[in-house]
This record gives C-alpha cells, structure tokens and sequence, in this order.
C-alpha cells in the first residue's frame, strides 16, 4: 500500500491564515478532481494505467497500460503492454501533483504520488 504525501503549499497558507494548522487526515480526504485517491494497492504482477503523460518517446503517456514488475520506496516498475514500446521495462517515480485553484478549498493541495491507477479492464478507446 502507498499512501501519498499531502501538503499545502506555503504561500496560499499564509494567505488563509497563519494560525491555521491542517491535520494529515484532512488532506488524505479530500479528493480534487482530476487527481487520483490518495491511497494505492498494488501487488507486482498487478495491471496499471497511467494517468499522465511522462514521456512520450517511451510510450509513457495517459492511458498507458502496463504490468509492475519491481516496487521500491519512491519508484514503480513496470513492463509496458500496449503501444510500439510493448515489452519495454519503464520506472514510475513518485510526481507532485498540485489541485486546480477552484477546487473549493482557500489553499491548494499539493499530492506527491504515484499518477497510476489498477487496470482492471479496458474501454473501446483505449484498446
């Protein structure tokens, strides 16, 4: 299980109030569209989908499909399946990823995460 590292940027905290502490449980609930849940289960062998764009020369692109072959701290390995790099062994490092600014909340929700999600079947449009 990954969880991921939640943290409000310092300078639109500041602006909200100075006083104002945020506890940990409060970020890992909120869920700002667009990024994905806070919390990761995968197991190696697992079916994943990317959900941003990495690297294009290496098929690293949103909707990417592919299976984790290693897991680290910080670092995913995976063996992509689809595209004209199928076979090809790729790392998948931990990204931050910031919430738009009108996602209801006076601060903004930086998540340092794996963009990745389990694929567990395919649509029409991604296959």
């Amino acid at each position: 299980m990954y969880l991921s590292a939640d943290k409000v940027i310092q300078d639109d905290l500041s602006a909200v109030n100075n006083n104002l502490a945020i506890g940990t449980e409060y970020l890992n609930s909120l869920h700002p569209q667009g990024i994905a849940t806070p919390s990761l289960e995968v197991k190696i062998r697992s079916s994943i989908i990317l959900l941003c764009n990495l690297n294009a020369k290496e098929g690293l692109c949103n909707g990417s499909w592919m299976i984790v072959t290693r897991m680290g701290d910080k670092v995913l390995e995976a063996r992509l399946i689809t595209g004209d790099n199928a076979g090809l062994h790729v790392f998948i490092p931990w990204i931050a990823l910031d919430s738009a600014q009108n996602s209801g909340h006076p601060f903004t929700l930086r998540q340092l995460k794996f963009s990745v999600r389990l694929s567990f079947g395919m649509t029409v449009n991604k296959s």
